[in-house]
């Protein structure tokens, strides 16, 4: 049971991890012939490897930037194009970077402004592609925040598996390995969901997601798992992961100048109906037991930023563009045959909620069930339906908002021009691909010819500063 897959969580984040990921995290590449003479080379600076990523990596994004910077120090000059032997100066290169490398392009070239103006100089202008520029806006709090979202709706599913359990039996639970009966797996403290068994939790939640099991991910063990860390609240062993918080302190020394500020709030996505026994005199008996239900709102936790935009380290004198996916369909990034899959078991659990639904409700009106608790069974059902029914609402939340490429949010994939004035390409400061998600615009032929005019462009707006 242990290489089974992490369950919710995976769902949101293994669905769409691997895909676009290389392990290669730098490389470099010749410019075009036509372009002019100091263009002699670019570097591209990759993404997160979801996949391969193991707790206890040990390596931050400082030791990965670092490593960036030593591999452009120390890449030797291309003989095609290299202008050195001519003007006897070395040539300028750009910096592009897609997702992660985005974040990490901005900062290998803010480290430079500060330790090797020089070098700097011979930056000519960077392009991000669905880059996480501003950090990851779903990790806004840092990986606790990121993991009650996630848990909380993690148990609005158990319950709801549970309970839709009585009705249909415990067979197709038994043949996943499941006894609902002995897998009570969560306990609430002060409105937060804390998992009592992240092992029992995970294969609880293997309801919704085991018909797409991903090989790389059950070939691990729970505890060699970076997702199970992030459940398990232990983030000391996946420091990459909270370098991309917006609020981290790698963004603070590397690309922000000015610290955002947030708040913590709170948004429904349900509510749990809680039976309550009164007792009150009545008529010949002295006390007389009155059942009622109370409703308790369930809370999801997220991080907002509020105020003024932050300031990027990056002087004026460096051009930087911006391509923005926002095709925010995030299971499509799993590929056709794996979302009509997720889609159509997410359907099936949508009816087989709505049928407990109706079920417990049938139970409390026809059997007096409502004196014995069948309205919490009816309510944890249609939590359960409502968030199945509304899947790609509720990884949009999880994301921390609608407007986003399937994974970054639209608005964390720049800095606007009243931050930054000097930007390539659209007068809005950046261009916007509504038809890409996060997986499919490193590919895409218009995407290329765009980041081509961008660093065409880089060149007649680099500015040259001592």
């Amino acid at each position: 049971m242990k290489k089974r897959m992490m369950g919710l969580a995976v769902l949101l984040f293994w669905a769409v991890a691997g895909v676009y990921s290389q392990s290669q995290k730098i490389w470099w590449g010749l410019a075009p012939d036509d372009w002019n003479q100091n263009h002699t080379r670019f570097f591209f600076f990759n993404g997160f490897d979801f996949m391969n990523l193991t707790p206890d990596a040990g390596q931050g994004l400082e030791q990965t930037v670092n490593a960036d910077l030593s591999f452009v120090r120390n890449t030797p000059e291309a003989e095609s194009g290299d202008t050195a032997g001519k003007t006897g100066k070395l040539p300028r290169y750009l910096f592009t970077g897609y997702s992660q490398g985005g974040l990490r392009s901005l900062a290998a070239a803010s480290i430079l402004s500060k330790t090797n103006r020089a070098e700097y100089n011979r930056v000519n202008g960077i392009v991000t592609i669905s880059g996480i520029d501003r950090g990851f806006e779903g990790l806004a709090g840092g990986a606790p925040v990121l993991r009650q979202k996630l848990l909380a709706r993690a148990n609005i599913l158990y319950r709801g598996g549970k309970n839709s359990a009585d009705m249909i039996g415990y067979i197709s639970l038994l043949a996943l390995g499941i006894d609902p009966l002995s897998a009570s797996v969560f306990v609430e403290s002060n409105r937060l969901l804390v998992p009592d068994s992240l092992e029992e939790a995970n294969r609880l939640l293997c309801l919704l997601i085991w018909p797409f099991t991903i090989k790389d991910i059950t070939d691990q063990t729970l505890g060699d798992n970076w997702v199970y860390n992030l459940l398990a609240g232990d983030t000391s062993k996946i420091p990459e992961i909270n370098d991309m918080d917006p609020e981290s302190e790698f963004l603070s020394d590397h690309i922000l100048s000015t610290k955002p500020k947030y708040e913590t709030r709170q948004r429904k996505i349900g509510e749990r109906a809680l039976r309550r026994v009164r007792f009150e005199p009545w008529d010949f008996l002295k006390w007389f037991p009155i059942t009622y239900y109370v409703y308790e709102p369930i809370y999801e936790y997220y991080r907002v930023q509020v105020g003024e935009l932050p300031t990027i380290q990056i002087g004026e004198e460096m051009p930087i563009g911006y391509i923005v996916g926002a095709n925010n369909n995030t299971l499509g990034m799993a590929g056709g045959e794996a979302e009509n899959t997720i889609r159509t078991v997410a359907k099936a659990l949508d009816k087989t909620f709505d049928a407990a639904a109706i079920y417990h409700m049938t139970r409390t009106v026809v059997f007096l069930g409502y004196f014995w608790g069948t309205v919490t069974d009816y309510q944890d059902c249609v939590n359960a339906r409502n968030l199945v029914s509304n899947l790609d609402r509720e990884i949009n939340l999880i994301k921390g908002s609608p407007e986003n490429d399937g994974l970054v949010t639209v608005n964390y994939q720049y800095f606007p021009k009243s931050v930054h004035n000097n930007t390539l390409g659209e007068s809005a400061g950046y261009t916007k691909y509504p038809q890409y998600n996060h997986k499919n615009i490193i590919s895409a032929t218009e995407v290329h010819n765009k980041i081509n005019t961008m660093l065409q462009e880089a060149h007649s707006r680099r500015v040259i500063t001592p």
